[in-house]
């Protein structure tokens, strides 16, 4: 595909943003510096349509510049990366937006989730929980303990569903984990 240089600064703007689609590594490296952290007309950066599209090196190419920004509808591109069970870019983007919440107040977490990104969902909590201070860590212990207490309470009067169950399993494998290591 033949690439124009764009005319105008809002044609560089929309350049940037569709090279960053179209997976072309060597224009968002040229143009990095000065077209970073420009959005298009949703609020969406080039970082969040590479990580909605898998373009994994164009995104993590943009992590530095971009990550942290938070489009007009409330998503990020930890949410993207989380969709599509996309490890490395979670692992890049975690520090910066893994304490964000979109608008529904869902985190990257439950989009991994209910996208049955499993794998993905088990790193974004290990991740949560590494980044736990003591106090967050008992308040998660206390929730596992009543949890845990509520869902065998439950299962004598009918079957619990496996995903919560699931759910609670990794929480309480992260925790025992934790414990075990000898982290205070």
């Amino acid at each position: 595909m033949s690439y124009e240089e764009p005319r105008s600064h809002g044609e560089q703007r929309m350049a940037f943003i569709e090279a960053a689609k179209e997976n072309r590594l060597d224009y968002v490296r040229a143009h990095k510096a000065a077209d970073a952290g420009q959005r298009d007309a949703d609020g969406k950066t080039a970082l969040m349509w590479a990580a909605e599209a898998g373009h994994t090196a164009v995104a993590l190419e943009l992590v530095d510049a971009e990550a942290g920004l938070v489009s007009n509808d409330g998503s990020f591109a930890l949410i993207a990366a989380a969709k599509r069970g996309n490890l490395e870019l979670i692992q890049a983007l975690f520090e910066k937006e893994g304490r964000l919440r979109d608008a529904g107040k869902l985190s990257a977490l439950n989009h991994a989730s209910r996208a049955k990104q499993f794998e993905a969902a088990k790193v974004l909590r290990l991740k949560t929980i590494e980044t736990m201070d003591a106090a967050m860590l008992e308040q998660l212990r206390q929730r596992v303990a009543a949890t845990y207490t509520e869902m065998a309470k439950k299962s004598q009067q009918a079957e619990v569903k496996s995903h919560n169950m699931a759910i609670f399993r990794s929480f309480f494998e992260a925790f025992y984990s934790l414990s075990c290591s000898g982290i205070d």
